[in-house]
């Protein structure tokens, strides 16, 4: 077991080489914007205090263990818990441009031995039963497109005893939030294009669906294309061509209409953009799947701002009357021993 400066040194050294300019050329362009500053050791030590907090509140270690990053990206936190000691981690991730240069990065790190990137569903991993002490899902819970089938492969690759830490932004029960996820959800299902909140909007989910009607079904007039989009939202592109097959056949319009309510589906992947969650009403629904849960409010302190540290440690106590002012949750899962 290192310490934290030690944990902040191996990082750092690892992002020198990682966002040195002559990798531009070779790893995805966006690894600049979600790593913008990472060769700075004060970023860098944001980084690691963010993951060693999330750790701490499980109370966990992760020297010798065996770790799944379920969503992992660019690979941040998966480096981080590299060079904290964990004996090996796999993240596994379902988008390809992240994914590729992740490998690079191991590969030209020659972390071989204790990193392995996979191009895997997090709900559906393929990995042995009970294998991993740690499953972590960081900014990721709300992007599954199935987290009934997340928590079944999580509490199936989870050794008894082991731990599921989330760590997610989208808190339903700040009204603030609820109304900033709200409006994205509305841009991207439909439009206009552009960047909304951090995201940006290339084409509508909407207008995506009347091209795939347009591709299948170039004989319907522009009214009906229009119509057949507004009324196949959350489908993706085989229920869509689904949908106005049954319409020609039948001249029934489809009733899967937009609810501002509820989260959006990309119509070419099936997945969500942005979900929302009780952090409460989630931990507890996580019981089913076999987990102890408890969910906390979390105000920030990875800045090592020691006001802010000691604001988030009581607000963190008090969770059950301050979650709805805080910006993020964590929820800390324990697989339950078998009986």
């Amino acid at each position: 077991m290192g310490s934290f400066e030690q944990y902040v040194e191996r990082t750092h050294r690892m992002f020198l080489q990682i966002m040195d300019d002559s990798n531009r050329s070779r790893y995805d362009a966006e690894l600049w914007k979600y790593c913008r500053g990472y060769t700075e050791r004060k970023q860098i030590e944001k980084l690691v205090r963010f993951v060693h907090d999330l750790l701490r509140l499980a109370s966990l270690d992760v020297t010798g263990k065996t770790v799944l990053d379920a969503g992992c990206g660019f690979g941040r936190v998966a480096l981080v818990l590299a060079a904290m000691g964990a004996q090996k981690v796999y993240g596994v991730d379902i988008t390809t441009r992240r994914l590729n240069t992740f490998q690079q990065i191991i590969r030209d790190l020659q972390l071989e031995q204790s990193l392995v990137a996979e191009y895997r569903s997090a709900d559906d991993t393929c990995y042995p039963d009970e294998m991993f002490d740690l499953v972590l899902s960081i900014e990721a819970v709300s992007h599954y497109n199935d987290i009934d089938a997340f928590f079944r492969e999580a509490a199936r690759v989870l050794k008894p005893g082991g731990v599921l830490l989330i760590s997610d932004g989208n808190n339903g029960r700040n009204p603030r939030i609820a109304r900033f996820t709200r409006h994205v959800w509305n841009r991207f299902e439909n439009g206009p294009p552009g960047e909304v909140h951090g995201h940006t909007v290339s084409q509508s989910y909407r207008q995506i669906r009347r091209n795939i009607i347009a591709e299948y079904f170039p004989a319907l007039s522009g009214e009906e294309m229009d119509e057949l989009a507004r009324r196949t939202s959350y489908m993706n592109r085989e229920q869509v061509i689904e949908a106005v097959q049954n319409y020609l056949a039948t001249r029934q319009l489809p009733h899967s209409l937009y609810n501002p309510d509820r989260c959006p589906v990309d119509p070419r992947t099936g997945a969500v953009i942005e979900r929302l969650f009780d952090p409460f009403e989630l931990a507890r629904y996580m019981q089913q799947f076999g987990f102890r849960a408890k969910a906390f409010a979390y105000f920030g302190g990875a800045s090592g701002n020691p006001l802010l540290r000691v604001a988030n440690s009581i607000l963190q106590a008090l969770s059950a009357v301050t979650m709805s002012l805080a910006p993020s949750f964590r929820i800390v899962a324990i697989k339950e021993q078998a009986s």
